[in-house]
């Protein structure tokens, strides 16, 4: 469980959607940017994430598998 504060509340997001804006930040605005600046150094120190989601509707389950020579400022892998 990565975010506490919106597990608490049963929804997908606490003060904001932690996935739309995942990166550290100076001046912490809300929750989530706390979390953001914890979590993205533990994630920078890593060479592979797997990120595990839920669903609340039927579906196949997926694999998103991201490029090794992504090194760009949007998203990088």
């Amino acid at each position: 469980m990565t975010n506490p504060y919106a597990y608490q509340q049963r929804t997908r997001q606490g003060d904001r959607n932690l996935n739309r804006n995942l990166r550290v930040g100076a001046q912490p605005a809300d929750y989530e940017d706390q979390i953001a600046n914890v979590l993205c150094p533990l994630l920078d120190a890593h060479d592979v994430l797997l990120d595990l989601h839920s669903f609340h509707t039927p579906g196949q389950p997926f694999t998103m598998v991201g490029p090794t020579n992504n090194t760009g400022t949007l998203e990088p892998f």
